[in-house]
């Protein structure tokens, strides 16, 4: 299994240093993260401290420079809001920055307050991500490019930059809801959810991923690539049975509930509801007990929720230690 960070980068002016130092102290765990063997994986957001990054592939960019082997993602990249060129173009210089490690998780984008600005609308968004997602990867194809869609027609030379890896960096296909996990699979795309946002419980999960698995076998593809995102914290104690030291967790469980409260998502589960099967507490032996369990479920790429609502970098550093530790 292939485990890695999902840095969400929300930013919280008073507990956080200024901007351009908390991005620069960002990158610095990331470089742990690269000698720890940890992918890391960035989101994107517009206008809110809900996340500090509206351009993952300048970020990455300053990643790539800083680390050396681990796999570089994104969660996501919201494809309406910018030209698919532009797309193809940074995104494929990214894959050269890194020597081939980019991957792209794609997503239509879900806050309307990010949308609108952009002039995307929630009646546009689908179709903009249709034609936007054919384009980008038309481009990565290093063919002239010809294009009808429903909202935009374009002809264009082939791209000057394209990603080294061939025939280029592995798509994902983010998403929140169950509901569209069997088209998802039908079209023969890779599936990365973060299901603590709108599910309940791991049976919800397992029900997610049936409907993926399902969709797969009608539209005649193999069983694909799964990732899943869960907030976790390692100490150095155990958790569940305690051993005198449960408090060593309460300042990630206080830093999660800040990070819940400033969460945007119309719909998503309300403050202090996120499912203990998606809040993963413990040390080392602990986490390795509940990876076990999703690799039995057949999830390829497990990303940890790891450094939210201002928890101390010290204690980030410490968790990321422990939780490449559950690993080993």
């Amino acid at each position: 299994m292939r485990k890695g960070i999902f840095f969400t980068l929300d930013y919280h002016p008073d507990l956080h240093p200024a901007p351009h130092v908390y991005l620069q102290e960002t990158l610095e765990l990331m470089e742990l993260c690269d000698e720890l063997g940890l992918e890391i994986w960035v989101s994107e957001h517009h206008f809110s401290y809900y996340g500090l990054l509206p351009s993952p592939a300048v970020f990455l960019g300053a990643a790539a420079q800083r680390t050396k082997k681990v796999r570089l993602g994104t969660a996501v990249a919201v494809v309406p809001i910018r030209h698919p060129l532009h797309l193809a173009e940074d995104y494929g210089l990214v894959d050269i920055l890194s020597g081939g490690r980019l991957e792209v998780a794609v997503g239509s984008g879900y806050l309307s307050q990010e949308l609108a600005p952009f002039g995307v609308t929630p009646e546009t968004k689908h179709g903009l991500f249709e034609d936007h997602l054919a384009i980008w990867r038309q481009a990565w194809r290093g063919e002239p490019i010809r294009h009808e869609g429903e909202f935009l027609t374009l002809e264009s030379p082939s791209p000057q930059i394209l990603p080294l890896q061939k025939p280029h960096p592995p798509f994902w296909f983010s998403i929140t809801r169950p509901e569209p996990a069997q088209a998802i699979g039908k079209r023969g795309e890779d599936l990365l959810t973060v299901p603590y946002i709108r599910l309940s419980s791991q049976e919800d999960l397992a029900s997610l991923l049936y409907r993926y698995r399902e969709g797969r076998r009608q539209g005649g593809h193999g069983p694909g690539k799964v990732g899943v995102a869960v907030h976790a914290f390692a100490g150095y104690h155990r958790y569940l049975w305690g051993e005198g030291k449960v408090e060593e967790y309460q300042p990630y469980q206080q830093a999660l509930d800040l990070y819940l409260k400033t969460r945007l998502q119309p719909g998503a589960r309300s403050r202090g509801d996120a499912s203990p099967d998606f809040v993963w507490l413990g040390n080392p032996e602990e986490i390795r007990s509940r990876i076990d369990t999703y690799e039995a479920m057949g999830v390829e790429l497990l990303l940890f929720m790891a450094d939210v609502g201002g928890l101390p970098r010290s204690l980030v550093r410490s968790s990321l230690k422990g939780l490449a530790a559950a690993f080993a």
